[in-house]
């Protein structure tokens, strides 16, 4: 959606890399300065993984995370259709 050929779009898969960084650093992080890292995606699953780790209730982050996801999906999907016009 983004890239506008296949050297563009390697190039920002590998950047897109670094979005494993947020759930790391956020491990690292105590309290909820932790949801500052919340728009990274793969925050909500780690945090929902740590939880259950712990035997601690996980669905809010689970949940949240569920959502979360399915609007990034929403806008990139409604700009792959604006650009390709389908």
């Amino acid at each position: 959606v983004v890239a506008n050929n296949k050297v563009e779009a390697f190039a920002l898969m590998k950047a897109m890399g670094m979005l494993m960084l947020g759930p790391l650093a956020a491990y690292f992080v105590e309290g909820r300065w932790q949801l500052l890292l919340g728009v990274v995606p793969s925050y909500w699953l780690a945090k929902a993984y740590w939880l259950v780790s712990a035997g601690e209730n996980a669905w809010l982050y689970i949940l949240a995370g569920l959502a979360y996801l399915l609007l990034i999906i929403y806008f990139l999907l409604q700009r792959f259709r604006r650009k390709h016009a389908l």
